[in-house]
């Protein structure tokens, strides 16, 4: 058996089954109980095995594949409801994909809004369905360069048939999936709608406000209104022209993100998910809005091993907030100097996205605030009014 790099992500996928829970949301009796995931984009590359757990249950249900033969003449993505080798073992026999027969077996690509339920035409040949290929420079297969499309799945937990969705990109130059989300519904034999993430659409949630409130060289502060009855909120943030966006969660109505290319434009969008503790309901993402990252310095990679400050308000009267990037302790040393050098206050801080100084006993004038974590230091300045 060709050795493959497996990115087996049951482990990963572990850490979302709180998310998952927080997504459990009863509607009325046609809808049942919708279960839905979000991860941070997964790309299924040539050579890469990606194993997804649909319930978080510890049993992987369906494995992606991206493989070539011998010499590249044939490339492609696929995937499987089960397989049983002297290797490994998962999945069940009954785990099928929505789909169609020609040369091989392929699975469908589905809009949002089709059903996905017993009158699906799953396929069952050998619990495999190709996706997305090329062979002699022809494509074949739903999913080659497709966009936010969706996988219909039914797969078996405890001898009950569940139906869900899975959605994803895929491409042929070269050939890669990538997967995105996902839903099931937890009520059995239960039909779902591909893209539908739960609540029954009886509850409501309003779209967020969103500001940009500092930007870096590589990192940037976004801040939203906070929306009655949020129990979390949604970031995602993309490279402008880039398909995949980068996904966040956060309780708070600000973030800081970080790790960005400097000298770059960045795409964002923040969406508040709502609950009454019985249902979920999730707004609409706000409006695409922009920001480019300040100048790359001199010496610095992308995205690596750079600092930046911010201080505002400047001037300031009474207080001063610090947006600080790039430093990695959770405890800073912060300093002010005067104009002439002298040293007139000195403390440490949780490096956090809270940080503000206490200036208003300060006299007026020029004054320096330096903010180092023992191995790198950045310093700005402010006017005191």
């Amino acid at each position: 058996m060709k050795n493959i790099n497996a990115k087996n992500n049951t482990g990963k996928l572990a850490g979302y089954s709180a998310l998952a829970g927080a997504f459990l949301a009863v509607g009325s009796e046609a809808k049942g109980q919708v279960v839905y995931t979000d991860i941070t984009d997964e790309a299924v590359e040539i050579g890469d095995l990606f194993f997804l757990d649909m319930n978080a249950d510890a049993a992987d249900d369906f494995l992606f594949q991206a493989t070539s033969t011998s010499g590249g003449s044939w490339s492609f993505a696929r995937v499987f409801g089960s397989i049983t080798t002297s290797v490994y073992a998962f999945g069940n026999s009954s785990n099928e994909v929505i789909g169609y027969y020609g040369f091989l077996p392929y699975g469908s690509a589905l809009n949002s809004g089709d059903a996905i339920g017993t009158g699906g035409d799953f396929i069952s040949f050998y619990n495999v369905a190709f996706l997305a290929s090329i062979y002699g420079g022809v494509t074949y297969g739903a999913f080659a360069d497709q966009t936010d499309k969706y996988l219909g799945v039914k797969f078996i937990v405890g001898g009950n048939t569940h139906y869900g969705w899975i959605r994803m990109d895929g491409t042929v130059a070269p050939v890669s999936l990538t997967i995105k989300d996902y839903a099931y519904d937890a009520t059995p034999d239960t039909e779902i709608a591909a893209g539908d993430m739960g609540g029954g659409g009886g509850l409501t949630c309003e779209t967020p406000s969103v500001t940009v409130v500092n930007v870096l060289s590589t990192g940037a502060k976004l801040a939203w209104s906070t929306i009655d009855g949020a129990s979390n909120y949604k970031v995602r943030y993309r490279v402008e022209g880039s398909d995949t966006w980068q996904k966040e969660h956060t309780a708070k109505t600000k973030i800081r993100l970080m790790g960005l290319d400097c000298s770059t434009t960045y795409e964002y969008q923040v969406a508040a998910v709502c609950s009454d503790g019985v249902e979920i309901g999730l707004s609409e993402y706000s409006e695409i809005a922009t920001f480019t990252t300040g100048a790359c310095r001199i010496g610095a990679t992308d995205g690596e091993g750079d600092i930046g400050l911010s201080l505002s308000p400047n001037p300031a009267q009474s207080f001063v907030n610090i947006y600080a990037d790039g430093f990695t302790a959770e405890r800073v040393t912060v300093e002010i100097f005067n104009v002439i050098g002298e040293r007139v206050a000195s403390f440490e801080m949780n490096y956090d996205d809270n940080m503000q100084l206490n200036v208003s006993e300060l006299q007026s004038g020029i004054y320096t605030v330096n903010i180092s974590d023992g191995m790198q230091s950045v310093a700005d300045k402010f006017v005191k009014q």
